[in-house]
């Protein structure tokens, strides 16, 4: 649950680390984002949840595994969540640092060795017991996720990727259980989500 802050306490942890991927969220690491999750676990139901998992997934990419079966993950949640780093993946002396170096095994298995833009087709489509339960075609083509506030980025361009709305520098605002606002920049800012391929987008909220 992105709004679930139990791990406030990680998240100052990691930002007192300094660490250099930390330019990338402003610096400061919420406890919205998975690494504070994922310690909060880590340190709190080792027996009960940590050990016992075989993959820890963002929403979007829980869904897209449920669907298909495919365990790639899509670097719009990795990016803005995870503090994957692209294009060199992710960062080895930033989950040691945070005391997170469990992860490292099998490149990254348990959160994603794989990875793909927003939109590519994963794995076969939709598996057999999936489209059962869907009431659809088994191998009906599914896209890589995006993060519900990116998808609403999206929503503001036409079908040819022309912008609908202020051509230059285009924001759009979500209201639902918070207030999310998005705006793509066409040169790179520090705090930046990679979004699509040359673009970058800056995410701020409030809830």
């Amino acid at each position: 649950m992105w709004m679930d802050h139990r791990a406030v306490e990680q998240a100052s942890s990691i930002t007192n680390t300094g660490h250099k991927v930390l330019s990338r969220v402003g610096g400061v690491m919420s406890p919205e984002m998975q690494p504070p999750k994922l310690l909060w676990l880590k340190e709190n139901l080792r027996e009960s949840c940590w050990d016992k998992a075989a993959h820890f997934f963002d929403l979007p990419d829980f869904l897209s595994w449920k669907a298909t079966g495919s365990l790639t993950r899509s670097l719009c949640t990795v990016v803005c969540k995870w503090m994957y780093c692209p294009p060199d993946g992710w960062d080895e002396s930033f989950w040691t640092s945070i005391g997170l170096e469990d992860l490292l095994e099998n490149n990254f298995s348990k959160i994603g060795s794989k990875t793909s833009a927003p939109g590519s087709p994963l794995g076969d489509g939709l598996t057999q017991e999936a489209a059962a339960e869907l009431g659809l075609n088994p191998g009906t083509a599914v896209g890589s996720s995006l993060i519900d506030a990116h998808a609403g980025g999206l929503g503001i361009t036409h079908w040819d990727g022309v912008l609908l709305l202020l051509l230059f520098f285009p924001i759009t605002e979500i209201y639902r259980s918070s207030q999310c606002n998005g705006m793509d920049m066409r040169t790179r800012y520090t705090a930046f989500l990679n979004n699509n391929d040359g673009f970058y987008s800056v995410q701020t909220g409030q809830h």
